[in-house]
């Protein structure tokens, strides 16, 4: 356990999942949501704190976070802070460069991140399902509050069903119990690349709710699809480093109806940058979450790199790799 001092400053780098898909959006399955996804190592998150008399994260401010986010988050750590009894507040002093709603699971990092902090500079016994279970994520996913701790390709087999409305993960409020992950595994070292085009705008949590409600619920048939890339293609594939039909499910889930929904979002511009890339050498491209960053894979992925750079001059583009390890933190 990570012992704090007073005036510690502890800081806190975090490291972005790719989430490939949703499953169950039914609401007449046995559970509901779930999901897989995976770990990679940039665009990381890297978070300072000091320990303070009075909690402060309002330098969020900064970094793309609305005003109801930043009370929302705020009054999550007050909460805490009383219901455990802590005596030391956490003063966020910077987060480095975040990109916000651009599909990365930069609001789950962040949360658990303050969480963790608050409980450190509080020397609090810290675990992994208790920091879960504070943090209130994981109600739509089970993906980031899981690769936080351990990286790799995480399945998760969402929460139990309770009929209540389909949202994201950052509009629920309503106590739940946690994802149940299925299986965590180390992810094969295939280099990956993200695309976040500069002409496109990340969707708004408003959007982002509309996307659910126009969609869900999804018919049992949609989500048995969905089901089984998941597991007999994405899942299996990774186990077996078969890395031509870990690519055939990527691009496959991209056509389910939930995938597809969510690059519908977006207009044509979404389908057609996934169309060029294909055209450019990529064997898979996938919408990452609820986008708008796409993600590749590519057998000659140096070169392919190289042509979408020249293709998408003004666009953002990472080189990657799959994380098999979690966050790192230091005390000092």
């Amino acid at each position: 356990m990570l012992l704090s001092k007073p005036n510690s400053t502890i800081s806190i780098c975090a490291y972005p999942r790719l989430h490939i898909c949703l499953l169950d959006l039914s609401g007449k399955g046995y559970r509901r949501n779930g999901g897989v996804g995976f770990s990679v190592d940039a665009p990381s998150l890297k978070l300072k704190f000091s320990t303070s008399q009075h909690t402060d994260i309002s330098v969020l401010r900064s970094f793309g976070f609305t005003e109801p986010e930043i009370v929302k988050l705020s009054s999550r750590l007050q909460k805490i802070t009383t219901d455990l009894e802590l005596c030391t507040g956490i003063s966020l002093i910077d987060c480095g460069e975040i990109a916000r709603h651009t599909g990365f699971g930069s609001g789950t990092a962040i949360t658990l991140s303050c969480v963790e902090a608050l409980l450190i500079a509080n020397n609090h016994p810290i675990d992994k399902a208790t920091l879960q279970q504070l943090s209130g994520r994981g109600g739509v996913s089970g993906i980031g509050i899981n690769t936080y701790f351990d990286g790799g390709l995480v399945f998760d087999a969402g929460r139990v069903e309770d009929g209540q409305p389909f949202m994201p993960s950052g509009a629920i409020d309503t106590n739940f119990r946690l994802p149940i992950s299925l299986v965590s595994m180390p992810m094969p070292s295939w280099k990956v690349g993200i695309l976040t085009s500069a002409d496109v705008q990340p969707l708004s949590s408003q959007a982002e709710c509309q996307v659910f409600e126009s969609v869900c619920p999804l018919s049992p048939q949609d989500v048995h699809e969905a089901v089984y890339h998941a597991t007999f293609g994405v899942v299996s594939s990774a186990l077996s480093h078969d890395f031509s039909t870990f690519c055939v499910a990527i691009n496959t889930l991209q056509q389910c109806i939930w995938k597809r929904s969510e690059i519908a979002a977006f207009g044509d511009v979404i389908t057609k940058t996934m169309s060029k890339l294909r055209d450019l050498g990529c064997d898979a491209v996938g919408l990452t979450s609820l986008g708008p960053s796409l993600y590749f894979l590519a057998k000659d992925f140096d070169q392919v790199c190289s042509r979408i750079r020249i293709a998408f001059p003004d666009a953002r583009l990472i080189q990657t790799q799959p994380r098999n390890h979690g966050r790192e933190i230091t005390v000092v």
